[in-house]
């Protein structure tokens, strides 16, 4: 080889037709593991956001969940519910409080000049 880097046109994955078995395609797989272990993580992440129970219990009857729905036909919407329910316990509501500093007031002025009692004169 002549040492010459092999360059090609940068382009953009959205700018470009999809090809065969490329991998940027979504694709759902099915993985080995313990389902009520899944719903348990995707539940207390929901409710560590700040959504409330009942709307985190709503996701696994929403179609547009398809991975929720099937953890619920799985395991059943009952024991869906007691798992929001037992993370709800442990977790409770996040809430935030946002407080609005009001603008100084006085004429001071916006900086403020330093003096370096080490430094030479």
């Amino acid at each position: 080889m002549d040492g010459e880097p092999k360059l090609v046109p940068k382009v953009h994955p959205l700018s470009r037709p999809m090809e065969e078995g490329d991998p940027l395609e979504l694709m759902a797989l099915q993985v080995p593991g313990d389902p009520a272990e899944m719903a348990r993580c995707v539940i207390e992440e929901f409710l560590q956001l700040g959504m409330p129970p009942n709307q985190v219990q709503g996701m696994f009857a929403d179609p547009q969940y398809p991975a929720l729905v099937s953890l619920a036909r799985r395991l059943g919407m009952d024991r869906i519910e007691q798992l929001v329910q037992e993370a709800w316990t442990l977790f409770g509501a996040f809430r935030v409080r946002v407080q609005y500093a009001e603008p100084p007031t006085s004429e001071a002025p916006e900086t403020v000049p330093l003096k370096n009692p080490f430094a030479s004169k």
